[in-house]
């Protein structure tokens, strides 16, 4: 949920908490916050969305993770 925050006690707050999809607010005293929003849109297919301020500047990230089959 924390993308570009790895740090211990950063405060987190559930904002949605759906079937599919799941948004994570979260403040780290001292290096920024972000909001992180996962969605899942099929069985294999997930969408990945992070943006805030980490070190002072600014950071987006888009993802998608998909399940391809067995290792």
């Amino acid at each position: 949920i924390q993308l570009r925050h790895r740090q211990r006690g950063c405060n987190r707050f559930v904002v949605q908490d759906g079937a599919s999809e799941v948004v994570v607010q979260y403040t780290c005293p001292g290096n920024g916050y972000g909001r992180t929003s996962i969605r899942r849109e099929s069985r294999s297919l997930v969408q990945i969305s992070s943006s805030g301020i980490a070190n002072g500047a600014p950071f987006s990230v888009e993802a998608e993770a998909r399940h391809s089959g067995g290792c």
